[in-house]
């Protein structure tokens, strides 16, 4: 956990304040020692302890100071490490990152044995079983769609539109294709349902609606015609037209089925082969679609798509909310329990973390570089020594109470050679 930077100060000032007393206590000792050692000589044991931990103090602060500026401001060579070489710094650290995290055989080894997809399928079930998670996973989800729909740059998606449009409809000709997929449906018989739908609501039609053709007639005849007979034409002609659709309706093999049937054929086979069809069917097309007409209608169906998504994501219960819903299900389910699924997607993941590792890593360690090269050496020295300032302290204290230690050791043994009893 970050700690905050007000208390990192406080606990390197008492740290520093604890090393200094102990070097003030020594001086102090080494006087009281001083003092006394003619009328006491045991006293000559505690002013060589107190003078060896003084100089092993002020040693050791001077070593530590060193790293991070010049002791008593004095521009004493190799001092103020940290300020004057925080770019060599960054480089070694950059490499060593390099070197042993991201090209190392431990980094390769974690990437090709990467298991995610299971664990994060049960967790996701996990959170989608829960009432309370669930709502809050779908919110967010929701939020975010929205979100993403309202960044969307919409002249980027009516160009993509525009340029799908262009090369999967525009641009592939029409005839060929139209011609062969009406000679597959004439072949297997499905413009039949077409046909019979035609003459049913034909029939019913001509069935419901006898005054349009006796109007017809009366407007078509001659003036001297007599009404009677314009109205017996009329009931006649309505007659045979009802009995024909029905005809046609009842009978699979009626001849008008039978000449429909052999002018689709006809019609798929000049589509196919007739360059003067194909000519006009293209030439239709690119009327239908010129550039203008698709631009509107990829912006427009965008604009529409876009509303009615956006509309559709602040309702919790819409449509496409529970599309969404169940779509996370489905994804959890199969994570979770689809082994083939999950060992096909770790591996994929673990190629895509070692390509993106290979690509990337160097890249990815240098941000550690440049980012020492733009610190100031002054600000680097102290944000280093707030972060192991505490530590080198104790280096300080250690200094003084092993060079207590030694100036003893060697007073004792100064007094054994050359003041043997």
């Amino acid at each position: 956990m970050q700690v905050p930077e007000e208390l990192q100060v406080r606990r390197l000032r008492r740290m520093k304040a604890s090393a200094t007393g102990l070097l003030v206590a020594m001086a102090g000792l080494f006087v009281v020692g001083f003092l006394l050692q003619q009328s006491y000589p045991g006293f000559a044991y505690l002013r060589a302890a107190a003078e060896g931990g003084m100089v092993g103090a002020l040693a050791d602060w001077f070593a530590v100071t060193a790293l991070f500026r010049h002791p008593l401001g004095l521009k004493i060579p190799h001092t103020a490490l940290i300020p004057r070489k925080k770019n060599q710094l960054g480089a070694m650290l950059s490499e060593f990152v390099h070197t042993n995290f991201v090209a190392g055989d431990v980094a390769q080894e974690k990437i090709a044995n990467l298991t995610v997809t299971r664990t994060a399928g049960l967790k996701l079930q996990e959170l989608l079983a829960d009432p309370i998670e669930r709502p809050r996973i779908l919110a967010t989800t929701r939020r975010v769609l929205a979100r993403g729909l309202e960044l969307t740059d919409d002249e980027a998606v009516k160009a993509l539109l525009t340029g799908v449009a262009e090369r999967h409809i525009v641009a592939p000709a029409w005839s060929p294709t139209l011609g062969r997929t009406l000679a597959e449906l004439v072949e297997h018989g499905q413009h039949e349902k077409l046909v019979t739908l035609l003459a049913e609501r034909a029939g019913t039609w001509v069935t419901e609606n006898p005054q349009m053709i006796e109007q017809v007639i009366t407007e078509r005849a001659p003036s001297w015609a007599p009404a009677f007979a314009n109205e017996l034409l009329a009931r006649k002609i309505h007659r045979e037209l009802v009995g024909l659709a029905a005809a046609i309706y009842a009978d699979p093999q009626h001849t008008v089925r039978q000449d429909i049937t052999d002018w689709l054929a006809d019609v798929s086979h000049r589509l196919q082969n007739d360059p003067t069809i194909q000519s006009s069917v293209e030439a239709y097309k690119e009327q239908l679609l010129s550039s203008p007409q698709l631009q509107t209608w990829a912006a427009q169906t965008w604009k529409t798509v876009k509303r009615v998504a956006q509309e559709e994501l602040t309702k919790p219960s819409s449509e496409l909310s529970t599309a969404i819903g169940q779509g996370l299900d489905f994804v959890a389910d199969k994570c979770a329990t689809n082994i083939p699924l999950q060992n096909s997607l770790d591996r994929q993941l673990s190629k895509l973390a070692s390509a993106l590792l290979r690509d990337y890593g160097p890249s990815l360690v240098g941000v550690i570089e440049q980012t020492i090269k733009r610190w100031d050496g002054d600000q680097t020295s102290r944000t280093l020594e707030l972060f192991v300032g505490r530590d080198l302290q104790f280096i300080r204290i250690n200094g003084t109470i092993v060079g207590a230690l030694a100036g003893v050791t060697i007073h004792s043994l100064a007094q054994l050679i050359l003041n043997p009893v």
